[in-house]
């Protein structure tokens, strides 16, 4: 999350921008580690790197943060004929999982259907969403 504000330079009084950007990346790691829950990726690691030598590819000396999860199984929602029944599932199944986040600190904002997938043999719904 960023934001923009306009402010004036302390030396000379020069109006300038300031761009704030939050960032919460270790909260989100610790909160992924300690909220293991079914129907997410299971948390497996992350790493915060400096964009530099094989890493600088985006912003060199910026830093660069990679979050590990397991990958879930099925396919993702948006790619399935799903019949009546097997919508309902997911509809009921996705309600309980994001009652149980929300109840777990887990920031579900809005999902987008790309991030649910279903997977058809064992009739499970799983969203692969932030902490």
């Amino acid at each position: 999350m960023s934001e923009v504000h306009n402010a004036e330079r302390v030396s000379d009084g020069r109006p300038v921008i300031v761009k704030l950007r939050y960032q919460d990346f270790r909260s989100e790691c610790r909160s992924l580690h300690h909220n293991q829950m079914s129907g997410v990726p299971v948390y497996l690691g992350h790493e915060e790197l400096i964009q530099k030598d094989e890493h600088f590819r985006y912003l060199p000396d910026g830093y660069l943060n990679a979050l590990v999860m397991d990958k879930v199984p099925g396919e993702p929602v948006t790619y399935l004929r799903l019949t009546a029944t097997e919508a309902d599932l997911i509809k009921n199944q996705l309600a309980r999982m994001f009652d149980k986040m929300r109840r777990k600190a887990y920031d579900v904002g809005a999902p987008n259907t790309e991030h649910v997938f279903f997977d058809r043999e064992a009739q499970q719904t799983y969203a692969s969403v932030a902490a």
